[in-house]
């Protein structure tokens, strides 16, 4: 082996030291190969046995050469298994896995797969198999490993090593940097800012005022997409003085039994020892429904530690405030709502507020549109949500951006950028449609008569 003369004895310790880790890494993931493997050949005979399957789960004792002394550990079942993934899966894409599908005619069966040295070895006589220990045959893939043996992979429990974790992952959800949005982006929205400042600012602005009385706990948010609810939210974490939680749903979603409920259990004590702090929860719907008989038992508890930790949050002292968004407010059930001292509609731009919003994404842009000419282009945006209006604005550029183009595709040179007139307005009204119908809105209009609380 070579050894390089410029490198110190600290230098080579810590190469030598990274040239054994390798071994011992791939011992690890070898050992933990095993133990999954293993895990899963024990969860298919405890199903076996279930059912009665009696000679089925014989032979794969006696092919796999399983231990009659292990057994499958409370509380853990293949069924619970598949039904808690079939769970994170609805929940995570909105739709239920695809476990089986039947072969066409066409199409050739898979192969059995045999492996030679363990057809030679089935030839064995009984003395021989007891003699030859599991883990010293060289075609047995499953080795059995006593659950206190000390080569585990990890010498700490699951729930313990998950424990230690989830903190962390709480801890990555702070927003520390600037969002670059302000209240004065927040056009139209002047109802959900007061409401999101009495919540957050004024109780520390004005303590005396608050000595007596509780702030809002918690505010939802409803309305069609695009109107401006997660954009709050971005200008709450810059303009409120508390520190923000921005959970999503990938966050919450686990297909780990409990480990979702630890998840928001931990969220809400990192969330006190942060106070006063501000919990956000966008689209809340998608992990609270409220239709329970098809909710699967992992979302029942998952909901049920949610409801919980929203009740722990009513003594003033904590100073915890939770702000949640959605677009389906009516696939939320009456117990969610209750925990939400405000239910405000986050509604569609009006009249005088489309120009506003249109001229703040022209800011950047010539213009010789007069008052009368916005007030035009106003008029012809009704439907058009927050969103929309960003769209139409950009469509507006990339419409002058064009005329540059095929300027300088025949060759000429291109002259400054010129004004954009109301004509320009038109033609991108006419390409960007409006992403919300006004039935969908009617429907916002009856759930907040119904349901809301300004």
């Amino acid at each position: 082996m070579l050894i390089d003369p410029w490198l110190s004895t600290e230098e080579m310790t810590s190469k030598n030291n990274q040239r054994l880790s390798i071994p011992n890494h791939l011992e690890k993931i070898k050992v933990e190969t095993r133990e999954r493997r293993r895990n899963l050949l024990y969860l298919v005979l405890a199903f076996l046995r279930e059912q009665m399957l009696d000679q089925t789960a014989d032979a794969l004792l006696k092919e796999a050469r399983l231990d009659d002394g292990y057994q499958v550990c409370e509380n853990v079942e293949l069924d619970i298994i598949l039904q808690e993934y079939q769970s994170y899966y609805y929940t995570k894409f909105q739709k239920y896995p695809k476990i089986i599908r039947k072969l066409e005619d066409s199409e050739p069966k898979p192969p059995r797969k045999s492996n030679p040295k363990r057809g030679r070895s089935a030839k064995r006589t009984i003395g021989q198999e007891k003699a030859d220990s599991p883990s010293d045959s060289e075609d047995f893939q499953f080795e059995i490993i006593p659950l206190n043996a000390s080569n585990s992979p990890s010498g700490d429990l699951p729930d313990e090593r998950d424990n230690k974790d989830l903190p962390e992952l709480v801890s990555n959800q702070l927003v520390i940097e600037d969002t670059g949005v302000r209240w004065s982006d927040c056009l139209g929205l002047n109802v959900p800012i007061e409401i999101l400042k009495e919540s957050t600012l004024y109780p520390l602005y004005y303590p005396e005022v608050f000595k007596d009385l509780t702030p809002w706990k918690g505010v939802l948010l409803h309305g069609p997409p695009g109107t401006g609810k997660t954009l709050l939210a971005k200008a709450l974490a810059y303009e409120g003085r508390t520190t923000l939680f921005n959970v999503t749903n990938s966050q919450f979603i686990s297909k780990w039994r409990g480990e979702s409920e630890k998840l928001i259990k931990n969220l809400f004590d990192t969330a006190k020892n942060h106070a006063p702090s501000t919990i956000f929860l966008d689209e809340i719907d998608a992990l609270v429904s409220g239709v329970q008989d098809t909710q699967h038992e992992a979302s029942k508890r998952f909901r049920s530690e949610l409801l919980t930790q929203l009740d722990g949050i009513l003594p003033n002292h904590h100073r915890i405030f939770v702000l949640a968004a959605t677009n389906s407010p009516w696939d939320l059930d009456n117990a969610l709502l209750r925990r939400f001292d405000k239910r405000i509609l986050v509604d569609m731009p009006d009249k005088a507020a489309r120009p506003l919003i249109l001229k703040h994404h022209m800011k950047s842009t010539v213009s010789k549109l007069s008052s009368a000419d916005w007030e035009v282009a106003g008029k012809w945006t009704e439907n058009y949500s927050g969103s929309d209006l960003r769209n139409l604005a950009k469509e507006v550029s990339m419409g002058i951006a064009r005329e540059r183009i095929k300027t300088l595709q025949t060759g000429a040179k291109s002259g400054p950028t010129r004004a954009v007139c109301l004509e320009d307005i038109k033609k991108a009204v006419d390409r960007i449609r409006p992403s919300s119908s006004s039935v969908l809105t009617k429907k916002y209009y009856q759930w907040q008569n119904e349901h809301g609380a300004l």
